[in-house]
């Protein structure tokens, strides 16, 4: 993408002064309000107070009625002070459990939980970025692009959130999702009502993923060759007879794949940013998914920014500081830099 506008590092570009210490409070504040999965009202409303009195315009959509949870998405507008197209930031509220009583620590560089809960830095790491980010640059006085900031609901159960974001209030085609990449389990396997009787019905449900289509045809193909061999010449004695079971397989696409080009504006941002820092971009192709893969199906280019957390979804989650620190560094750079390149410029 040379020759197509792109400023140079040095003036796309502001040292940002984070307020360290502001953003790990801040972070261990969010971490300890409890937020699963359709149960996110306090946090969106805590998170309405805070944005309000940054300057911006917040709403919250009704994904709720689709969702069944406490509350919709979340969504902030900030105003720019720089002649730019606008820039999305997002990131998810809802927590995996168990996480009703949230006690973060901080020891050796890190930040745990106390071993009862998950710590939730997945994703309240990347919400505490999104708010540092823009307190510092407004502190500083730095160019801001119009930012439409998201805060998404229930992302753990199969991104619904953002399936049913009202993508008609945003204008933004380019932006930063804070997250990480997940992990893929089988995780259910139901059957039956009591100890003592055979149960007629058995329920599994699973999920794979691949970056190619072809592949994951073929390897849904292949879960269901396993179910219809483990099936197979199997039968159980009943009073008219002998039973054969049967079975259903049924498959859901739950969001696209997401594939951004390297020449990406955004990416070319955060590699700069990463540089003035020592730091090289490594670019990985995820097996997750995140809410930057919906969006993406709605036309929103977002890079995944990881935020340093480690061992998500379980109770040995932490977050590493020195990487907190500088993924809201390198934010602040990103939406710095995106004001300083103009409208219309790809």
């Amino acid at each position: 993408m040379a020759g197509h506008g792109l400023l140079k590092p040095a003036e796309t570009t502001m040292n940002i002064p984070i307020n360290r210490r502001r953003l790990k409070e801040s972070f261990m504040e969010l971490a300890r309000i409890s937020s699963p999965c359709g149960g996110e009202g306090e946090l969106a409303r805590r998170l309405e107070r805070e944005l309000k009195g940054l300057g911006a315009r917040v709403m919250t959509d009704d994904a709720a009625r689709k969702t069944g949870g406490s509350c919709g998405n979340l969504m902030a507008f900030l105003p720019g002070t720089a002649p730019a197209e606008p820039l999305l930031l997002s990131a998810h509220m809802d927590t995996v459990g168990p996480c009703a009583r949230v006690t973060p620590l901080e020891k050796g560089g890190r930040v745990t939980s106390d071993g009862t809960s998950v710590l939730g830095a997945d994703c309240k790491a990347g919400i505490a970025v999104m708010l540092e980010a823009v307190r510092a640059l407004r502190a500083a006085g730095a160019p801001l692009p119009p930012l439409e900031m998201v805060f998404t609901v229930s992302e753990e159960m199969g991104l619904l959130g953002a399936r049913h974001l009202d993508y008609s209030r945003l204008s933004a085609r380019r932006g930063l999702v804070l997250d990480s990449e997940t992990t893929a389990n089988i995780g259910v396997i139901r059957g039956g009502e009591a100890i003592n009787v055979v149960t007629p019905l058995v329920e599994l449900k699973g999920e794979a993923r691949s970056h190619r289509l072809s592949k994951l045809d073929k390897q849904t193909g292949h879960m269901e060759d396993c179910v219809r061999r483990a099936l197979a010449g199997r039968s159980v004695r009943t009073g008219d007879g002998r039973l054969k079971p049967s079975y259903e397989f049924l498959t859901e696409r739950k969001y696209p794949d997401l594939k951004i080009s390297g020449s990406s504006p955004v990416l070319r941002m955060i590699s700069e940013a990463m540089g003035k820092r020592g730091i090289r971009m490594k670019k990985i192709a995820s097996g997750g998914g995140t809410d930057a893969n919906i969006m993406c199906g709605h036309g929103i280019e977002a890079p995944v920014l990881a935020t340093g957390m480690r061992e998500v979804h379980t109770t040995g989650e932490y977050l590493v500081l020195e990487e907190f620190y500088s993924c809201a560094e390198i934010a602040a750079d990103v939406i710095t830099g995106w004001a300083s390149r103009g409208p219309g410029v790809e």
